[in-house]
């Protein structure tokens, strides 16, 4: 049934579309680092050997092994076919193929929603300097400096 009614979606779809996965590892070391310092920070010895307890376990869950994150992104490819179209009429376009394929997804149980500006400006970020991500990431505020051309 799912098999079907994902054929079904694809077929109602205009134009085309590119369906990205992102496979990610997760950097757990800051959350491993809030982890012990929440313990540090305890006053209670009770809590304390929960957060404790559960910090043990996070670390033995993650030694030797990887976490992985997967993440689903729908492209919306967009061609012009004429040299002197609105941009207002190109991004009406592209809202109403954007509507049908979250429409679509959907009726599929899925949960879609388009990104933002600065979330599409992260995600090319993490893929060209995936190294850089884990000691420089790109901050709400930089982005916004940057967008805003005021990064001096």
């Amino acid at each position: 049934m799912l098999i079907e009614s994902y054929q079904n979606f694809l077929n109602s779809l205009a134009g085309p579309i590119q369906i990205l996965i992102r496979v990610r590892e997760l950097d757990i070391d800051i959350y491993v680092g809030k982890l012990e310092q929440q313990a540090k920070d305890e006053k209670d010895p009770i809590y304390r050997k929960h957060i404790l307890d559960y910090f043990q376990f996070i670390k033995e869950v993650v030694s030797g092994n990887k976490i992985l994150a997967r993440s689903f992104y729908v492209v919306i490819p967009y061609t012009h076919r004429q040299l002197k179209q609105d941009f207002a009429q190109i991004k009406e376009q592209l809202a109403l193929k954007q509507d049908i394929v979250v429409r679509g997804l959907e009726k599929l149980g899925m949960k879609a929603r388009p990104l933002n500006s600065i979330e599409v400006l992260n995600l090319f970020y993490s893929f060209y300097n995936p190294d850089q991500v884990k000691i420089q990431p790109l901050a709400h505020q930089i982005l916004t400096q940057l967008q805003h051309q005021s990064y001096v």
